[in-house]
């Protein structure tokens, strides 16, 4: 059974096999779920980025703040939909996951280091801001979820090309 559930196939008895179809064919709405996280995840992160304001350096600060605020939501649906791949026994799914991770990973790595760098220098031109408090935790929470989510898709996208290998 343990053969089962990492392949997606069983070497055992035909009635395993059976019970493995519906095992793997449970995963279906898990990986629709993680799909639906995930879109609608980057949808909202889109709304915040309408009307575009580039130039206004607290818009851009808010933005981007937005924006990875959004990311733990947009990893964890691409990690349900990872779990649906290798439950399913999904190659290409696995290959477009892992892809899609890495590149989650570097977007998290940049915008961690925007953060941490460019985000402080807006917000000491903005003395005068009512919501500077609130927008320096809003930075330094951006900080740490564009750290912790890139470590999580990096781990997501190595151990989706691992899978894939084996398959």
């Amino acid at each position: 059974m343990a053969d089962l559930i990492v392949t997606g196939r069983s070497s055992g008895s035909r009635g395993e096999e059976r019970g493995g179809h519906r095992l793997a064919a449970a995963w279906g709405p898990v990986a629709v779920g993680g799909i639906a996280c995930a879109a609608a995840a980057a949808a909202d992160t889109g709304l915040h980025l309408v009307p575009i304001g580039f130039g206004d350096a607290l818009w851009e600060a808010a933005a981007m703040i937005a924006a990875l605020d959004r990311l733990p939501l947009i990893v964890l649906g691409v990690a349900l939909v990872a779990g649906a791949a290798v439950a399913q026994a999904r190659r290409r799914v696995l290959l477009a996951v892992a892809v899609t991770s890495l590149a989650l990973a570097i977007v998290a790595a940049f915008a961690g280091i925007l953060a941490t760098t460019a985000v402080p220098r807006v917000l000491a031109m903005a003395q005068d801001t009512p919501n500077l408090g609130e927008l320096r935790r809003g930075a330094t929470r951006a900080a740490m979820e564009a750290a912790a989510c890139g470590a999580a898709a990096l781990w997501i996208a190595w151990r989706t090309w691992q899978h894939h290998k084996k398959l």
